[in-house]
């Protein structure tokens, strides 16, 4: 069984290289090995972004929920609600940088309103029902199926948040910057 934790900066402190689609695809019970869907990696991201209150760099693995080919934004949701440590983060300080694949770019995020992360949240279910049933669970949530649920479950409990990339490409700070 994937291993759980209260809150996704926990499992980025343990280690170096966290298990994309661990939620998604949980281990092998013959094996102590992940196993991951071809994807698993477009599914899940790093979020650089800001602490709000430390100013210190912070990592965050998350969920890729979607994503919108005119504008290349990526749809982010706090399975944790508005209290999440990243999502708080965010709101002060939106200017981040994103890595789905191989593809790592500046961006901003932008909190969604309770009406557009409830429509996120119905349309991600539709396109994977086994997936939104077991994060929902995992964030003390259990649907019905419908995708009226899940659009109630996304405007009272689960925020959304547009991510969309900057103009310019990430930079990686050098020692003497």
């Amino acid at each position: 069984m994937c291993r759980r934790f209260a809150s996704t900066e926990a499992a980025s402190r343990v280690s170096a290289r966290p298990l994309p689609g661990c939620s998604a695809r949980s281990r092998d019970a013959s094996r102590d090995t992940p196993q991951r869907s071809d994807s698993a990696s477009r599914r899940s991201g790093f979020a650089w972004r800001t602490g709000r209150t430390s100013g210190l760099p912070r990592q965050t693995v998350l969920e890729v929920t979607g994503r919108d080919p005119e504008t290349g934004a990526y749809h982010l949701a706090s399975g944790f609600g508005p209290g999440a440590q990243w999502y708080r983060n965010i709101q002060r300080t939106p200017h981040v940088t994103v890595q789905v694949g191989r593809r790592r770019t500046s961006a901003v995020a932008e909190p969604l309103g309770p009406e557009e992360s409830g429509r996120l949240l119905a349309a991600y279910a539709l396109r994977h029902p086994r997936l939104a049933r077991g994060l929902m669970r995992m964030c003390g949530l259990e649907p019905d199926g419908s995708a009226e649920d899940y659009d109630r479950i996304g405007r009272a409990h689960i925020p959304f948040v547009r991510v969309l990339p900057d103009e310019r490409p990430a930079r990686r700070l050098s020692p003497g910057a």
